[in-house]
């Protein structure tokens, strides 16, 4: 089955030409004129290069006085140019190689087991342990800019927060079995939300008082009792999940059959959907439950 057309290569792609050209035998005419080129025909394919292991040599000449030999005054006997700024001063890895690990983890969910067989296919031998190591070094490195999207968080009219269940395998002083969570926030600047992904081994309230900080707007989470640990502090209004409500409304529908069809749980269904063909506040639909006014508005 014949490739899918997939159009004129990307302009960010770099161009190689290959020319292939008749052979200067076949250039001349049976009449015995030489041929002349009047145009060409081009055609283009995509190619990968596949990935390549370099190692970057940074070479810092040393430089020191033959005449006094550095005792003419307090500075340093030899001069070196510094090394350019490192994530892991003493390590091996360049932040490139940081940033590919990185990526193919986060962003491609590719783990470091995967990608260590991919390493040891190029030639080099690192293991899971000292990438994990890696990305531990990298992830600290990052906390002024996971301060920064908090910030930005923070500083929108509403949040949208939940949290969802992980195992984490080796973890210390725990059992594999161990439930931990993965708390997500988003927020910011609206048509432009920031996210935040935190773990947390536990499900406790005070980890969304940590993320939240003093934040005044609009909270929205699935109604889990934890988030009442945030009090019903001035500015701040809880905001429930409307998917949530309309999830009972079906399992309702479901329960009564063909009889469901017709009856209340089915009309509140279709209701649910006009609102959602609303699209109120980016598709995310709320239900204010405000605790200044003890009011429930849709």
């Amino acid at each position: 089955m014949a490739s899918a057309d997939v159009g004129p290569s990307p302009p960010i792609c770099p161009g190689v030409e290959i020319l292939h050209d008749l052979p200067e035998s076949e250039k001349t005419c049976p009449c015995g004129a030489v041929l002349v080129r009047i145009g060409e025909e081009v055609s283009e394919k995509l190619d990968i290069v596949p990935a390549k292991i370099q190692v970057i040599r940074h070479i810092r000449p040393k430089y020191a006085c033959r005449t006094c030999e550095g005792v003419e005054d307090d500075g340093p006997t030899v001069k070196t140019a510094p090394m350019p700024p490192q994530i892991i001063p003493q390590g091996i890895v360049s932040p490139g190689l940081l940033a590919h690990v990185a990526v193919a983890k986060y962003a491609d969910a590719l783990p470091l087991y995967r990608q260590e067989e991919q390493f040891m296919r190029l030639g080099l031998d690192i293991s899971r342990g000292t990438l994990a190591g890696w990305m531990i070094r990298a992830a600290r490195a990052c906390e002024p800019l996971i301060d920064m999207i908090i910030e930005e968080i923070r500083s929108g009219p509403i949040v949208n927060m939940d949290e969802t269940t992980v195992q984490v395998l080796r973890e210390p002083d725990r059992a594999n079995t161990a439930k931990s969570y993965m708390w997500v926030a988003r927020g910011g600047t609206p048509g432009k939300p920031a996210v935040l992904f935190r773990y947390h081994p536990t499900r406790a309230g005070s980890v969304a008082t940590d993320i939240l900080g003093d934040f005044q707007g609009y909270l929205q989470t699935d109604g889990y009792s934890g988030y009442e640990a945030l009090g019903e502090r001035e500015g701040l209004c809880h905001l429930g999940c409307l998917a949530h409500v309309r999830r009972k409304f079906v399992e309702v529908e479901k329960s009564a059959g063909k009889r469901g069809k017709g009856g209340a749980a089915h009309a509140v269904l279709d209701l649910i959907g006009k609102i959602y063909d609303v699209r109120l506040l980016h598709n995310s639909m709320t239900v204010c439950r405000c605790p200044n006014s003890g009011t429930t508005n849709v």
